[in-house]
Parts: C-alpha cells; structure tokens; sequence
C-alpha cells in the first residue's frame, strides 16, 4: 500500500521564490527611495514657513505703514521692505544674495535650515533681480529650490 505524500513539489517552491523574487525587485526601490520624499517635504514645509514670514513682515509694513527704502523692527530684528512693502535685507535697503539671506534668517525660526551664499549650507542663495532663489542642497539634485519674488511677494517652491 502506497502512502499519499502532502506538501508543495519542487516546482511549485521555486515559482513561489520566483514570484516573490520578482516581487520584492518591484517594490523594494520604492519603499527605499523615501528620501527623496522626504527631502521634498522639507522643502514645501519650509516654504510654507517662509512664505507664512513674509506675509507676517508685509501686514507689519502696512500696518505701521514703512515707506520704500525704511527699516521696520521685525521681531526684534532692523528689516527693510520695498515699495510692496516686501522685505529685502536687514542690513540695507538695496537687495542683494547676502540681503536674501538676511531675509530668510528674519523670517524664520530658529530652528530654520540653514541659509548662505556660499556652498554647505541646506540652502545656497542666488539673487537674480527681484527674485532671491534658494537652491537646496541636501538632495544633490539641484533641481529642488524656493523662489521669493520681492516684487510680488510670492513664494513657490520647484520639487523637480
């Protein structure tokens, strides 16, 4: 009398682990790839604290009514704004990278990324007239920026 084997043959193992094989090498780059979200969320949130800080330093300028070219305090810090009432620089009316800089650091918290014209920071400033850009260098991309226009006052960050 022959005994019924139960179980799984040979076959139907390897195309399970075949399955599973070519499972894990679909999903698998997606679940790894999270710093790059990761680094986009930075990016949007700290935008949106940017843009929250200059529209804080706009409703100032109205509101004590700061004429083109004049410094406001801005929690506790000199900030010149333009004729959009629109800062530009803590340290001078004419805007500039450095200006940018200036900006952003009045603007933000504390625990705000760092900020510089120069490369190390999290994000290297370009002024090109009138938008100060806010290149982030954590990714490596170099695609990943804000942009803040003193002319409008708007705030858009690129996630490319």
């Amino acid at each position: 009398m022959k005994q019924q084997q139960s179980g799984f043959t040979i076959i139907e193992l390897i195309v399970v682990i075949a399955l599973l094989g070519i499972l894990a090498a679909v999903a698998l780059p997606r679940f790894i790839d999270i710093s790059t979200d990761a680094h986009k969320a930075t990016v949007q949130g700290t935008a949106g604290g940017f843009a929250s800080g200059i529209a804080l330093a706009k409703a100032q300028a109205i509101a004590q009514n700061v004429l083109a070219g004049k410094s406001m305090s801005f929690d506790g810090s000199p900030l010149f704004v333009n004729k959009n009432k629109l800062p530009t620089s803590s340290s001078s009316p004419k805007p500039s990278a450095a200006g940018c800089v200036e900006v952003w650091n009045a603007v933000l918290q504390a625990n705000a990324p760092t900020v510089s014209t120069a490369d190390g920071a999290s994000f290297k400033v370009v002024y090109k007239s009138p938008v100060c850009e806010y290149k982030y260098n954590k990714d490596g991309s170099g695609n990943v920026k804000i942009e803040y226009s003193q002319q409008t006052g708007f705030v858009i960050p690129t996630l490319n």
